[in-house]
């Protein structure tokens, strides 16, 4: 999360799908089960996705960006009707090879499709609860991506759009803009500052994620603020877990700060001062 240049990676290169045991949710990458079953939080990812490609050349080019985010999302499938976006950009696979593929499979399907594999060759050491889930993404993911992908394409100020918050291509390549070229921090914590916060953490909260959501903190605190956004999906995705997301979430906020309530799925929240300078976060 902080080193958004691995972030970048995980986005669009292939984990090793394998698991050491049922707590091992590395192959998932930096997609998680929520974002495959209920089609969410694919902000972040597309985000990280088009800023890694819109700075790739010397000038930024936003159409390059668009075009990388086609491929990722790719799914092969006819148009229902003749006003529909395309969803297969087979042709693209020279200008993104690792992108997508010659018959106009995305990464993200790729991905998607290697996990469902996976897991049914392996159910033995992967999490029963993954197990049942993957037969659910394998009956309904491509029908549901699909629909997404199409959605990614509507121009931003379509009257006829009629949603409470659609994701749009569009929206995704003014954040990347905004936000600008992937940047790379690490977090360092003094013995005496770890301990401090390991004292405060609820239950079985696992302290180097603590210390990730503060120094996330630290680094995307909005100017003139004392919030910044709260990417609970993507910190999911990147703990292979919902533990402080969910189980530990209340508590964690009630010693650490404050979150705000969320809508459509966004949120924000702040760490207090005296925890957030414990964590300082280098630049790479």
């Amino acid at each position: 999360m902080i080193d958004e240049r691995k972030e970048f990676q995980c986005c669009t290169e292939f984990p090793v799908y394998r698991a050491a045991n049922k707590k091992d949710k590395a192959f998932l990458s930096c997609i998680s089960m929520p974002m495959l079953l209920k089609m969410t939080g694919f902000s972040r990812v597309l985000t990280i996705v088009a800023r890694g490609y819109l700075y790739k050349k010397e000038i930024p080019d936003v159409e390059y960006a668009r075009r990388a985010l086609c491929t990722w999302c790719s799914i092969p499938a006819e148009k229902e009707e003749e006003w529909q976006f395309d969803t297969c950009f087979s042709e693209l696979h020279e200008e993104f090879p690792e992108l997508v593929d010659e018959q106009g499979n995305g990464w993200l399907v790729r991905h998607v499709r290697n996990l469902i594999a996976f897991v049914r060759s392996s159910t033995d050491p992967v999490n029963g609860h993954i197990v049942s889930n993957m037969e659910a993404v394998a009956d309904t993911f491509e029908a549901m991506w699909k629909k997404k992908v199409i959605q990614f394409q509507i121009p931003l100020f379509t009257e006829s759009t009629r949603s409470d918050w659609l994701l749009l291509f569009d929206d995704v390549l003014a954040d990347a803009q905004e936000l600008g070229p992937l940047r790379s921090f690490r977090a360092e914590v003094s013995e005496q500052d770890a301990a401090y916060i390991q004292s405060l953490l609820p239950g079985n909260t696992n302290l180097s994620e603590a210390i990730e959501v503060i120094a996330y903190y630290n680094i995307n605190r909005m100017e003139g603020t004392d919030w910044a956004l709260y990417p609970s999906t993507a910190f999911e995705a990147y703990f292979g877990n919902t533990n402080l997301t969910h189980k530990y979430q209340k508590e964690f906020f009630q010693k650490f700060g404050q979150k705000a309530d969320g809508h459509c799925g966004v949120s924000r929240y702040c760490i207090f001062e005296n925890i957030a300078k414990r964590v300082k976060t280098i630049e790479n």
